[in-house]
Parts: structure tokens; C-alpha cells; sequence
């Protein structure tokens, strides 16, 4: 534990060193029962989600600015971890920051180009399932079972952070006022007091607070679903989207590794947004 707290005070995450410092959570044992848990949280789709093909999006002039991806960059949470490729965000911070004008120009631009690579979806077909993957660890929960934790490739969160910035406010006016977890500034929070001051005093209202918790909710969401709504609504970034749900990826865990054919990844940035599209 102390070896874990002090690598998260070095990243500046002081947040998460107290986290682990309070946390009752332990790491699941890696073994064949964590193992078969994992699998079963990540089912295999019904025959109806696999037979759509979203390959015919139109093409798009994609227009991304330094500062787009410098705001992304630094939006990344101290301590952020790497995925199967060990890359992290410090990493990229850390190549922004270093005073070096020239250097920070030049990987600005590969960084851009290689976005506006991944908007189009040209991630080679036989990388993709490594690309789109994810490193996938597990912890006990207090109530028992297998709490899976899933870390994606820097640079498709990247991309994802990016996708997120743009498409913020268009997707604010759809969701409000219904659903305030994407685009509202805070919105968690005003939900929560909104509640609590409901509740705190007396009134002759006739309304309850109907609260519901969906097991295993993002895995099981249909992703030809999310598809169809995204080709409606955000048809510019059907490419990369597709790409990322329209194939299987693998999800690694030890030496193993766990088609994920089903839902969204717990990972992806842009979670949040799909049940609700």
C-alpha cells in the first residue's frame, strides 16, 4: 500500500493516494474463478446485434485545433494509467510541457493528423481488436462478486476526450432536461441537492423518487442500437464509433484475453453518453 500511495503522491493524484489509503477494496485473486466472473460480465451478443453493417458514413473534412488537444490532454485525471500499451497521459503532458516550442509544435501535429486518422476509421482491421482493446483488472466488492476495471489506449481516450469537447453543447440541448450527466456543468450535483432538499422538507406534493440501479447496465447496452442513434445524431464520427463497437475487441486480463462483442467499455469516455442518445 505505501508503495502505491507514494506512486500516486509523485503523479500529483493526491486524490486517489487517499482513496487507497480509506478503501476496503482488495484485488481479486488471479485465478480460474476471476476469471470465468469476467466472462460472464462480458456475454456474447444477441444474433440481431451483429447483423448491421455501418461502413457507409459519409465522409467529413475534420477540423481540430492545438488548443482542442491540449485542453483533452490536460483534462486526463493525475495518475491516469496506461493501457496495453503502457502509454499515459503524463506522457503526453509531459512532451507538451517541457518548454521546447519547436518539439511541442511537431508533436501537436502528429498528434493532430493521427486523430483525424482515427475519425475516419483507418485503423487497420488487425490491430483494431489490440487498438480498441483494453487492460481489465478486477477488484472484491463489499457486497461480494468481481468489480471489473478496464483501462483503454491513451490515444483512443484521447480521441474520445476530443469527440466529447465537440459534440458537448449539441448534445446538452437534446438530453436537458431529462438527463444532466453529459454537457451540464455539475449536473450530478445539482440532482443530488435538488433531491436531498426535496425530501428535507414537508410538502403535500403527490410525486415520489423512483431510483433504479440496472445490473451490469453499460455491458448489456445493444450496439447496434448506440450505432443507429450515433449515424442520426452524430453521423461524423460514425467512422471512429464504429469502429470502435461495430467489431470485437479484446479485453486482457493476465495472460488472458476476453472478446468483448457486447455494450460499451467502462473505459471509454464516451460512455456516459450512449444509453442516453
Amino acid at each position: 500500500m505505501a508503495k502505491k500511495v507514494q506512486s500516486k503522491i509523485a503523479d500529483g493524484d493526491i486524490r486517489n493516494a487517499i482513496r487507497i489509503l480509506t478503501s476496503d477494496d482488495t484485488i481479486a485473486p488471479k485465478n480460474e474463478e476471476t476469471l470465468r466472473i469476467l466472462k460472464e460480465k462480458h456475454p456474447f451478443p444477441d444474433v440481431k446485434e451483429t447483423s448491421l453493417n455501418f461502413n457507409d458514413s459519409l465522409n467529413f473534412d475534420f477540423k481540430i485545433s492545438d488548443k482542442e488537444i491540449k485542453d483533452a490532454i490536460f483534462s486526463f485525471n493525475p495518475g491516469s494509467s496506461g493501457g496495453l500499451d503502457s502509454l499515459r497521459p503524463r506522457h503526453l503532458k509531459d512532451l507538451l510541457g517541457n518548454g521546447e516550442r519547436f518539439m511541442s509544435s511537431n508533436f501537436l501535429c502528429s498528434i493532430k493528423n493521427f486523430i483525424i486518422h482515427l475519425f475516419h476509421g483507418l485503423v487497420p482491421k488487425e490491430i483494431a481488436p489490440i487498438f480498441y482493446g483494453e487492460n481489465l483488472c478486477a477488484f472484491n466488492k463489499k457486497s461480494g462478486g468481481i468489480r471489473p476495471i478496464a483501462v483503454g489506449l491513451c490515444l483512443r481516450r484521447l480521441a474520445a476526450k476530443i469527440i466529447c469537447f465537440k459534440i458537448r453543447d449539441k448534445l446538452k440541448n437534446i438530453f436537458q432536461p431529462n438527463q444532466l450527466g453529459f454537457g451540464t456543468k455539475c449536473g450530478a450535483e445539482v440532482v443530488t441537492h435538488a433531491m436531498r432538499r426535496y425530501l428535507q422538507f414537508s410538502h403535500n406534493s403527490d410525486k415520489v423518487i423512483f431510483k433504479i440501479d440496472y445490473q451490469n447496465a453499460f455491458i448489456m447496452v445493444n450496439r447496434n442500437t448506440i450505432l443507429e442513434r450515433v449515424k442520426d445524431h452524430l453521423p461524423e464520427y460514425l467512422n471512429f464509433i464504429s469502429k470502435c463497437y461495430g467489431e470485437q475487441s479484446y479485453l486482457s486480463f493476465n495472460e488472458h484475453n476476453i472478446i468483448s462483442q457486447r455494450g460499451v467499455q467502462q473505459d471509454d469516455l464516451l460512455y456516459s453518453v450512449w444509453p442516453f442518445i
